[in-house]
């Protein structure tokens, strides 16, 4: 399955920047200038609230390129507000002088039961 939405995160100084996105997102995303409110947000509204502090956890960019490791791709399942099951991922891009960038991809695993 293809990510729906793909996003940079510059982790040194907040920016972000919209690849591919749904309309809603990129609507959204006009709100913020700083990487990691955009992403609290979209977790509040829209994330089960089950999910949220796990998801919550997840998507904190202070921690990110460390929980990434050596892996390259790091990855959380959810059910979002419209009972579906997405996967977010956090793949690590580049280390350039001050700035480390990251690439968020979310996509749909499964329709609603």
């Amino acid at each position: 399955q293809s990510f729906f939405n793909l996003i940079y995160f510059n982790i040194n100084n907040g920016e972000f920047r919209i690849t591919r996105s749904i309309k809603e997102v990129k609507d959204f995303a006009k709100n913020f200038t700083d990487g990691q409110e955009f992403l609290n947000a979209a977790c509040e509204n829209m994330v089960d609230i089950k999910y949220q502090d796990r998801v919550r956890d997840f998507i904190d960019l202070s921690t990110v390129i460390e929980r990434i490791g050596d892996k390259k791709v790091i990855a959380e399942d959810y059910i979002g507000l419209d009972k579906c099951m997405y996967r977010i991922s956090f793949i690590y891009v580049v280390k350039e002088l001050d700035d480390e960038v990251v690439l968020c991809g979310v996509q749909k695993l499964k329709d609603k039961e």
